[in-house]
């Protein structure tokens, strides 16, 4: 009998996938040329929203679809309230307040995750109505639409307002094809069309002919949005005329990434297309076009796998949304439909359009991927989500290796000497023996560095979660859920090295660490922490909380401690002459990995001086006075005194901020004058 593949059915998502990840870094890559210097990161940016895009997915998963319809309602009511505050509390960006702003990563769409909440709300409704009504009369449908129109009205009403157009006719197709899906007798379909049709007539009527009244009932800005959205009939306006000149130049094989020949306005959002077009040609084009039809397809043939009919509704509803965005995004790109905010699925800049889709995909996931690996996110599973976090990581890999490319230059990497001396064995003595910052540096993150090998071993994590807390699929959804905060925090610690040093980025961040790990230890002593263990209940909120922030707090130690590493290295070459960070990271590295190395050796030698000599301790085991004040020692204690080591460290060392612009200076002074004398 031929065995077939659990992954067959999936490539149709996952090969995609990962083709539009390509696309979308590579496209807005190309922009950088023709962008100014605050969009020269985007392409980072966004392979930072799709890390953060696979986070979210992966917790639709864990939670399920089923508790996504459960809550339906509160997700709606969240969604409602946040495009209510952002009338009041959003940034207003090209005269529309649409987003919420999020210090250091940009900007939040509520109206982008509306959509998911909609259709979730949706597919609850009709799913709850097709249950109760197995054969509906006439009246009991046109109660239960009238339902549906209060329900899609409020947000479209608050949408409209910001203004978000595009969003709204999203609202729109939403509640038109899920209901279609619903099953729903076709003279409803056909009586909203004729009514739309008559609207539609009326208000482009009352535009044309009327324009005094338009004014008057629907206001001055709104007038001139529409405006601005019929120019597309004449090809008007430099975003439509110089994307069709960029995709219309292009030929069979584009003019090669990078080389986008003219620049118009959000080419790097609502008409990346045309970017990736210029880059690659007709037959670029024609493949990736190609790509969207198997995807969605692919989404098409997994409405009859379904295993509920909630399922069904909500799978139809986002190949409304993703059909209706990809060929709208296009058509506009290319002239053929008016210019409205609408950006392409996957592949667009933008955190909140691309996070609502990959939770769409995590729906989707559930649906498809899940049952193939019993319901549950099992050992098999995880092992299937490797193989892709390490395809994913490598294709990253690359990005960054292109990405940095432009830098990696030898010029930028020379010393101050004109001899060239080779790097001898003895140099890394003499580099510790004389370079005081290195050795505080060692100090400071060696002591560090152990305390947080010993926490992390196997045997004590068991012990906090299996038999302290009492549940261990707690620490796998910590384990997952602190990427999204450890990212974040990366780029705040990263933003605050760069504006405060890193020295005084270590000292502030490390006492944070101290400040939380304290309030953890006395968490501990006051709570029962059996109750932890307990899902969604006030212990265990409260836990999660404070282990984020500490988790987020260590990142921005970390990040630190990157940029000072950088900073030792500027101070050698000041102070020698010598541009060698081999021998200053291979100096800190080798004591690392030595005194690190110790971290096993602790965690065994003090787990057998509780009891366990013979045996290792296991989930369920009893939790004992000792095996309590072990743990908490050993996962908070031991680490609060690397801290410690830290910040004394760090007193001794004078290599703040003002220091390395000193630094800096006397560097660029020395080269200048190195230059000077190779010229004569």
């Amino acid at each position: 009998m031929k065995k077939i593949s659990k992954y067959k059915v999936d490539i149709g998502i996952l090969v995609p996938i990962i083709v539009f990840f390509l696309v979308s870094v590579v496209s807005i890559y190309s922009t950088r040329r023709l962008l100014g210097s605050e969009f020269q990161n985007l392409y980072v940016k966004q392979i930072i929203w799709y890390t953060i895009g696979i986070i979210f997915a992966y917790l639709v998963m864990f939670f399920g679809n089923r508790w996504l319809y459960n809550n339906a309602y509160i997700f709606y009511l969240v969604g409602v309230v946040s495009l209510v505050l952002v009338l009041f509390f959003g940034v207003t960006i090209k005269n529309a307040t649409c987003w919420f702003r999020i210090p250091f990563l940009g900007t939040i769409q509520p109206s982008e995750f509306m959509k998911i909440f909609l259709i979730i709300t949706l597919a609850r409704m009709i799913g709850d109505f097709n249950e109760e009504y197995k054969n509906p009369d006439v009246v009991d449908e046109l109660k239960f639409l009238l339902k549906v129109m209060i329900m899609v009205f409020i947000p479209s009403v608050l949408t409209f307002i910001e203004p978000d157009t595009g969003a709204v006719i999203m609202y729109l197709i939403i509640t038109f094809v899920m209901l279609f899906v619903g099953g729903f007798r076709k003279r409803w379909f056909i009586f909203t069309i004729l009514v739309g049709v008559l609207l539609l007539g009326a208000f482009l009527g009352i535009y044309y002919f009327k324009q005094d009244l338009f004014i008057q009932i629907f206001g001055t800005s709104f007038f001139y949005r529409m405006d601005r959205i019929t120019n597309w009939s004449a090809s008007s306006g430099l975003q439509l005329r110089n994307s069709m000149i960029a995709i219309g130049s292009s030929g069979m094989l584009g003019h090669g990434i990078n080389h986008t020949p003219i620049y118009f306005p959000e080419m790097q959002t609502d008409f990346i297309f045309a970017v990736f077009s210029s880059n690659t040609g007709f037959i670029g084009a024609l493949i990736l076009i190609m790509v969207m039809v198997y995807f969605d397809l692919t989404l098409i043939s997994y409405v009859d796998k379904t295993s509920t009919e909630m399922d069904k509704y909500a799978i139809g509803g986002i190949i409304g949304v993703l059909l209706f965005q990809q060929i709208y995004n296009i058509s506009m790109t290319i002239g053929l439909l008016p210019i409205m905010g609408i950006t392409l699925p996957f592949i667009s800049y933008g955190g909140s359009s691309l996070l609502s889709y990959m939770l769409l995909l995590g729906i989707v996931f559930n649906v498809v991927l899940l049952p193939k690996f019993g319901g549950t996110i099992n050992l098999e599973y995880l092992s299937a989500v490797c193989k892709l976090v390490i395809m994913i990581s490598f294709i990253g890999l690359v990005l960054v290796c292109l990405g940095v490319s432009e830098f990696d230059k030898p010029e930028n990497f020379e010393g101050l000497n004109v001899k060239k001396e080779p790097l001898k064995v003895k140099d890394m003595v003499a580099i510790l023996k004389e370079n005081k910052p290195l050795q505080c540096y060692v100090a400071a993150a060696a002591s560090d560095k152990i305390a947080q090998v010993t926490a992390s071993q196997a045997v004590i994590t068991t012990m906090m979660g299996g038999i302290i807390i009492g549940n261990m699929g707690l620490s796998s959804i910590l384990g997952m859920v602190s990427m999204l905060p450890s990212i974040i925090f990366a780029i705040f610690g990263a933003r605050y090295a760069g504006k405060h040093g890193s020295q005084e980025a270590i000292t502030t961040w490390t006492k944070v660490c101290l400040v939380l790990g304290a309030i953890l230890i006395v968490f501990f002593v006051v709570i029962d922490p059996s109750k932890i263990g307990v899902m969604f209940s006030s212990s265990m909120i409260i836990y999660v909380v404070l282990t984020l922030f500490l988790n987020g707090a260590k990142m921005c130690v970390s990040t630190a401690n990157t940029s000072f590493m950088a900073d030792i290295v500027d101070y050698e070459l000041d102070r020698t002459g010598k541009y060698v960070p081999a021998v200053v990271s291979g100096t800190y590295s080798f004591l690392d990995k030595i005194i690190s190395s110790f971290g096993a050796l602790i965690a065994s030698t003090s787990v057998a001086l509780i009891g366990y000599t013979s045996t290792m301790p296991q989930p369920g085991d009893e939790c004992t006075t000792g095996v309590l004040v072990l743990t908490i020692g050993l996962t908070y204690a031991l680490p609060m005194l690397g801290w410690i080591c830290t910040l004394v460290a760090m007193k001794f060392c004078h290599l703040n901020r003002e220091d390395m612009v000193a630094v800096q200076k006397r560097i660029a002074e020395k080269k200048e004058a190195l230059k000077q004398q190779k010229a004569q």
